[in-house]
C-alpha cells in the first residue's frame, strides 16, 4: 500500500490481506488512505471494504484546484481592469516560495 514521486501502485486487496486483518481485533480503529486521487474505481472500492475509511485526495486535486483558480484569476485579470494583475497567483506563489 505504497505510492512513489514517479509511478501509481494501484491497491491490491489480496496484498494487504495481513494488514486489513488487523481490524479484526482492533474494531474502533480505521485506515486513512493517502493520495486516493490516483486510484481507479475497484481499488476505491476495496479500500472502503478493507477498513479505509478516510479517503484523502493529493497532488492530482491539489495541482487541478490550483491551475483553475489561477485560470480564473489571469480571466478577472484581463475582464475587470480593477481586479489588478493577477493577484490569486501572485499570492499564492509568493506563500507557496516562502
Amino acid at each position: 500500500m505504497e505510492f512513489g514521486n514517479h509511478n501509481v501502485i494501484q491497491y491490491d486487496h489480496e496484498k494487504a490481506k495481513d494488514l486489513v486483518g488487523l481490524l479484526d481485533d482492533e474494531p474502533q480503529f480505521i485506515f486513512e488512505a493517502h493520495s486516493t486521487d490516483y486510484q481507479g474505481r475497484r481499488p476505491l472500492r476495496e479500500l472502503v471494504d478493507d477498513g479505509c475509511g478516510i479517503l484523502k485526495v493529493g497532488p492530482e486535486l491539489t495541482f487541478a484546484l490550483r491551475e483553475a483558480l489561477y485560470t480564473l484569476d489571469l480571466i478577472a485579470s484581463d475582464l475587470l481592469p480593477e481586479y489588478g494583475r493577477r493577484p490569486l497567483y501572485t499570492t499564492m506563489e509568493g506563500l507557496m516560495s516562502a
